[in-house]
């Protein structure tokens, strides 16, 4: 794929949309990845994403995930190269 920017918001959408159907999540954390997962869409749905919002989709996600401690990640700020939430809800 030409562009890896929104190859990365799809896989992260997809993940998002995994962990949302085998798991019932509060309201707030629902409505919270609900949000992520538009922005994530919307960026792997043009022709061309901007590192700016796939950096900004994936902050929003890091706060979730570590505030909500969705996933045990393997650094203390900022986005893995080994994100343990993708990592969990994507199918193999």
């Amino acid at each position: 794929m030409s562009n890896w920017n929104r190859r990365e918001l799809l896989n992260l959408a997809d993940a998002i949309r995994n962990s949302l159907k085998a798991r019932v999540e509060s309201a707030p954390k629902h409505e919270r990845l609900m949000h992520i997962l538009h922005e994530a869409d919307q960026g792997s749905k043009t022709i061309f994403t901007h590192d700016q919002h796939l950096h900004d989709v994936r902050c929003a996600m890091c706060h979730v995930c570590r505030g909500e401690r969705l996933s045990n990640c393997d650094r203390e700020e900022g986005w893995s190269p080994n994100c343990a939430f993708v990592r969990t809800h994507t199918a193999v």
